[in-house]
């Protein structure tokens, strides 16, 4: 009976062992598996802080081409109102000057009416004396 004993402790023993060496084992590969996940865990936050820089530049790149496009766009009117003002004065000269050839040439009508207009009352005293 005491060698059936001693020879289930020693069984008993030998599976102690088997399993501290799991234990060893079990103990090296989660070490293995959190080096592992801390490299991955690293390199994703680092791909996500990438990404991240990535989209900020994005937004500050489509900021600047709002900025630039509107700024081109204020251009475009300005350019438009600049066009639309030199016309209008071009115009308004060209107004002035037609007036000024319109009032010559009333003026110079008036002198040849009122010309006409004394040699008719001259010719017309000539036929009543």
């Amino acid at each position: 009976m005491a060698k059936g004993i001693e020879d289930e402790l020693r069984t008993q023993m030998i599976k102690n062992d088997e399993l501290a060496n799991m234990h060893v084992l079990t103990e090296k590969e989660l070490a293995k598996v959190k080096r592992s996940a801390k490299g991955r865990i690293n390199t994703d936050k680092e791909i996500i802080d990438s990404l991240k820089k990535e989209r900020k530049k994005e937004i500050t790149f489509r900021k600047k081409l709002e900025a630039e496009k509107e700024k081109n766009q204020l251009a475009k009117i300005d350019i438009e109102e600049e066009r639309i003002h030199s016309q209008y004065i071009a115009q308004s000269k060209e107004e002035k000057s037609t007036r000024k050839v319109v009032e010559s040439n009333m003026r110079y009508y008036q002198k040849i009416a009122e010309s006409s207009k004394g040699q008719s009352m001259l010719l017309q005293s000539k036929l009543e004396i």
